[in-house]
């Protein structure tokens, strides 16, 4: 087939997966009214949904080292068939009293204008959309950097790839026992908190010219280390803003972090060689930007 249509083909896989970014959130919703247990439960699933990328990687360098790239697709169409399979037999409705049929569109708009107006749940998601932007584009240009720059294997780029998810999954982790603790504030703090300790690192790099394997990891691997944080803490006070619009605040919030991710990418993307120098740029650009909107979302209280 030609790249027309391995794009289509990727733009159609993209698609089905996007639902599960919104359908999580508000399945976890449904399930408990409670923000505290919310922010418990989504942090659990966070931590879970971290092994897949870690695992991933590796998987798919080994799978295309040994057979080649079309196995890994094939590999795919029988886990997303298994997945089709298990919630068609084996998951229920998760809403209390589900509606029988869908919400008119005018409630449906009324729902998005909603939500589209409110002041905290916009900055928060515009965080969200930074982090998940960086996180994308850092792992859009790692590969090139290590193989085209670095000189180094597939297999050694999929390791490095899946050092920074361990790093995500740790804090995923720990950030499971302080959310019993602490609240979404102070997780948030403590996610900038490494998400500046990354930024510095990377700029401190830059300026010793430093440019092997663990001067670009390490970096990455710090500001993983933040999302464990961040993310739950943004999603928790986002979902926890609309009891009833459960469903529209989620679509909306999926759709801000996509585009977050669409334009941090495409910036990394036209920067044909890939510099580090560019990526250092980005991570200082948006550890400023998410720390005015927490300080902007403070005085929204």
């Amino acid at each position: 087939p030609s790249m027309s249509v391995f794009m289509l083909g990727r733009m159609l896989q993209g698609l089905g997966a996007a639902t599960g970014l919104g359908l999580s959130r508000t399945i976890i919703r449904d399930v408990t009214n409670d923000p505290q247990h919310f922010t418990k439960l989504y942090s659990g699933y966070s931590t879970v949904l971290c092994l897949a990328p870690a695992a991933s990687p590796l998987l798919g360098a080994y799978i295309q080292h040994h057979l080649n790239w079309q196995a890994v697709f094939i590999v795919l169409a029988c886990l997303y068939s298994l997945q089709l399979f298990s919630v068609k037999y084996f998951f229920s409705e998760t809403l209390a009293t589900p509606k029988k049929q869908q919400p008119p569109l005018h409630q449906l708009a009324q729902s998005l204008r909603l939500v589209m107006r409110h002041r905290r749940f916009l900055i928060v998601s515009t965080m969200s959309a930074i982090t998940f932007g960086l996180y994308i584009a850092y792992l859009t240009a790692l590969p090139y950097i290590l193989q085209l720059q670095l000189q180094q294997s597939t297999i050694v780029t999929a390791w490095a790839m899946s050092s920074l998810v361990i790093g995500g999954l740790s804090s995923r982790i720990l950030n499971m026992q302080l959310v019993k603790r602490y609240s979404s504030r102070t997780m948030t703090r403590l996610g900038i908190a490494f998400l500046l300790a990354a930024t510095l690192s990377y700029a401190a790099l830059q300026a010793l010219h430093l440019t092997t394997i663990f001067s670009v990891v390490i970096p990455g691997i710090l500001y993983v280390f933040s999302t464990g944080f961040l993310y739950t803490a943004y999603t928790a006070t986002t979902m926890n803003c609309f009891p009833d619009h459960v469903g529209s605040a989620a679509g909306v919030y999926s759709s801000i972090q996509v585009i977050g991710a669409v334009v941090l990418t495409t910036v990394v993307s036209i920067n044909h060689h890939y510099d580090m120098q560019l990526m250092a740029w980005l991570f200082a650009m948006g550890a400023l930007l998410i720390l005015v909107g927490y300080l902007l979302t403070q005085d929204s209280q």
